[in-house]
């Protein structure tokens, strides 16, 4: 079991993810902008495992919070969900800024199970 930052605007996406994830037994925190999100860090960052973040937010740029999580949560795990624009030269990117595992959406159950299994191992 994890404790997982759960972040997405998309109110049905978080709703969904969150049941999804508490069906795997996780703890979940969840919010629905950057803002919500970096003060939920801020408070829990000793026990968050896992960050789930989406790149498009209303208040903020997703990217450029990933900065901000590694620095408040340096243990932490960041797993990009995302949609659209992606480029499969996006994962070098990524995992140069030290994004754990990227996700793209929609995504399938086994496929979140299975990459939370990898970072949980």
């Amino acid at each position: 079991m994890a404790t997982i930052l759960l972040v997405d605007d998309d109110k049905l996406v978080l709703a969904v993810t969150q049941e999804l994830l508490e069906f795997l037994k996780h703890k979940v925190f969840a919010a629905n902008n950057g803002q919500t999100a970096l003060d939920i860090l801020k408070k829990y960052s000793q026990i968050i495992d896992i960050v789930l973040l989406d790149l498009s937010l209303p208040d903020m740029n997703g990217a450029d919070m990933i900065p901000i999580i590694m620095n408040q949560a340096p243990k932490c795990k960041i797993v990009v969900c995302t949609g659209g624009d992606f480029k499969e030269d996006d994962t070098d990117t990524f995992s140069q800024r030290g994004i754990a595992a990227i996700l793209l959406k929609p995504f399938e159950f086994d496929e979140l199970k299975s990459t939370l299994n990898r970072l949980l191992a």
